[in-house]
């Protein structure tokens, strides 16, 4: 694993609003930005699989799983 996300997973931070740009690029971003995209946080499969079924739902719109 990463080095740089073992430090975030061993620090725990109780919120993490401001993704490093080696997490999220920029580009990623304006790509997310022209679409209907979601981001969706992910603990176990019932978060997928309600992922899943919600963007089934929204006529396919594209998410990216935290």
């Amino acid at each position: 694993m990463d080095p740089r996300i073992l430090g975030l997973l061993a620090n725990k931070p109780p919120l993490v609003t401001h993704f490093p740009p080696w997490m999220l690029s920029p580009a990623t971003i304006k790509e997310m930005k022209g679409t209907r995209s979601a981001m969706v946080e992910t603990a176990g499969r019932d978060s997928f699989a309600a992922a899943i079924a919600a963007v089934q739902k929204e006529s396919s719109r594209p998410f990216y799983p935290l």
